[in-house]
């Protein structure tokens, strides 16, 4: 499955709003962060995001390490 097609299914997911996949190349570490309208739908994610993270995983030869939650606490952008 590739990067496109990951992120369709994680569009599909209600509450999305939009992912960071962000790689060390040096060391091979990935971290995924996707972002969420508010807590209730990152909740309600949860088994959706669990079924997408594991497959894609395990496609990939990778494997998941953690999954951590974490409340925006500022955010700024430069468009």
């Amino acid at each position: 499955m590739h990067s496109e097609e990951i992120v369709k299914q994680v569009e599909e997911v209600a509450g999305y709003l939009g992912v960071y996949y962000l790689v060390d190349r040096a060391t091979g570490k990935a971290v995924t962060l996707t972002l969420w309208e508010d807590e209730a739908t990152m909740r309600a994610s949860e088994e959706a995001a669990a079924h997408i993270r594991e497959e894609t995983a395990r496609r990939q030869g990778q494997r998941v390490v953690s999954v951590d939650g974490y409340e925006v606490g500022f955010s700024s952008t430069k468009h």
